[in-house]
């Protein structure tokens, strides 16, 4: 598991936990600004998450297309 993988799964567990207890009671003022702090981190987690991913599909599109360009100009010089 990579770096990052393993801080998000913290920090959802973490969050997680918090949530629970704030169901059974309520949380304390530190408790109430750490949540709010991991709330923020992991938004801000995901939209990076979501930026590598459209970055490395669209790698994945440009490799695939030079592919094909390859192919077709071997094809226009025979």
């Amino acid at each position: 598991m990579g770096g990052w993988q393993l801080s998000w799964v913290i920090l959802t567990l973490t969050l997680a936990n918090l949530e629970r207890a704030q169901e059974e009671r309520a949380l304390t003022a530190d408790e109430l600004v750490f949540k709010k702090y991991l709330k923020s981190k992991s938004l801000g987690m995901a939209a990076v998450q979501k930026s590598r991913a459209r970055q490395h599909s669209r790698l994945t599109w440009m490799r695939k297309r030079d592919i094909v360009t390859q192919g077709f100009s071997i094809y226009m010089r025979i």
